[in-house]
């Protein structure tokens, strides 16, 4: 009766090592889980960031498009055209 009394103790052991070994490692895996997610988080939020900026800076340009500085300055550009008064020296090339 001794031997079967420690068989089974042993065998309860083993049991008990073999689910602390599962929860260990299911804690293990939930943990690295959770550094991966909050890994993911930080860079979601910097993406946001960038692109809350790039936002700001386009409503910016949006509005510039809208002045009368733009389009003076478009028409110098791309149509060489002058105000009234101004006056154009014209370089000869050499």
């Amino acid at each position: 009766m001794n031997k079967k009394r420690h068989k089974s103790i042993y065998f309860l052991m083993f049991v008990l090592a073999l689910l602390i070994g599962v929860v260990f490692f299911q804690m293990l895996s939930a943990s690295a889980k959770k550094v991966y997610k909050e890994k993911e988080l930080v860079a979601l939020q910097e993406e946001l960031i960038n692109e809350k900026e790039k936002h700001i800076k386009l409503e910016e340009d949006k509005l510039y498009i809208q002045t009368d500085e733009f389009i003076i300055k478009k028409a110098r550009e791309e149509f060489n055209l002058i105000q009234d008064g101004e006056i154009i020296f014209i370089k000869e090339d050499e």
